[in-house]
């Protein structure tokens, strides 16, 4: 029993701090922040806009448009001799602009193959405006829905800041936002046709209520509610249950070896229970089994900023040999009732 509880207790210290809530934009301030620093150029953006327009088949274009100031290099200096530029360098060097609005726009995950575009960028006095295609914002779901997903990561996440002045995210001509976003986004979004608009500040950003949501731009038409709640299903059915079976599927079949080592034992034995006792045997097996497992695991995902490795499936051994060792006495006891 002592190798389980050590196994329990390992389970539940977080390996890695949960990341912090990320930017609806992440070109428009923070990116184009760190990535001007990455290049000497010290600035601050004061005011931010952009658009996503979505398209058919799954890309969409960004048009960012930030103004920035100086900022006080010694915020992000590391080392005595490291200088930094004023930012109205960028004005005049256009291909110092292109390098910085290129490192901000490639703000997917390093592990997605894709190919961000740069299409244009223009620095007028203090502001810098660019353009960009990113391939895959969306998929084409059932129903001629277009599905974007920029707001529904896989993997560990905490949530979302509008960190943006405003946000527009316009589905393709001829749909509808069909889906209910208004408890994700609160009082910091509106929904207008085929157009989702957030709105936030670059200072003080506020957070959205939900971590992870979908926008379904469905063909508009009476229909396009029901037509966008089959889309997700569509996505997020199959994605429960493969994460059930890959998380589940360890822990099942060590239960299911335990009880069935007991129960052959039993019948070797000449032990056997009725229906009803088996039955029930069963039942208070697997509920002491999954009483442990989904407190601390979960049903289908880890906790945000767990890094577990196997312990979670060593640990979800370890409480089915538990349990059926425990099973043996139950089995016992159903007997002599």
């Amino acid at each position: 029993m002592a190798p389980l509880l050590a196994l329990t207790a390992l389970a539940v210290v977080p390996a890695t701090a949960a990341p912090p809530p990320e930017s609806v934009c992440a070109p428009c301030q923070e990116g184009l922040e760190w990535t001007a620093h990455r290049h000497d150029v010290a600035l601050d953006v004061t005011h931010s806009n952009a658009t996503i327009q979505a398209y058919p088949n799954g890309s969409a274009t960004w048009t960012v448009t930030s103004q920035f100031a100086p900022r006080v290099p010694d915020r992000y200096a590391t080392g005595p001799n490291e200088s930094f530029t004023d930012p109205s360098v960028l004005a005049r060097d256009e291909g110092l602009a292109r390098t910085v609005a290129g490192d901000a726009a490639d703000h997917t995950d390093d592990s997605v193959s894709e190919e961000i575009r740069l299409q244009s960028v223009t620095v007028a006095n203090d502001t810098i405006r660019f353009q960009f295609l990113e391939p895959t914002v969306a998929q084409h779901a059932p129903g001629g829905v277009v599905l974007v997903e920029e707001f529904h990561p896989d993997g560990p996440h905490t949530g979302w800041v509008v960190d943006v002045n405003r946000l527009r995210i316009v589905g393709p001509p001829g749909t509808t936002l069909a889906n209910d976003v208004e408890d994700a986004v609160g009082d910091h979004g509106a929904v207008d046709g085929r157009t989702l608009t957030l709105g936030g500040n670059t200072t003080e950003p506020p957070a959205l209520p939900e971590d992870r949501f979908f926008l379904a731009f469905a063909p508009s038409g009476q229909w396009a509610g029901p037509v966008a709640t089959l889309a997700i299903a569509s996505v997020t059915v199959p994605r429960f249950l493969k994460g059930l079976v890959a998380t589940q599927l360890v822990g099942a079949v060590a239960l299911a070896l335990s009880l069935g080592t007991v129960f052959w034992l039993r019948r070797r034995r000449g032990e056997s229970l009725d229906r009803q006792s088996l039955t029930l045997w069963v039942g208070v097996a697997v509920s002491m089994y999954l009483l442990p497992t989904l407190s601390l695991f979960g049903l289908v995902n880890r906790p945000v900023g767990l890094s577990l490795g196997p312990i979670s499936d060593l640990v979800r051994i370890g409480v089915a040999v538990a349990v059926g060792v425990g099973s043996w006495y139950g089995f016992g006891v159903l007997l002599d009732r």
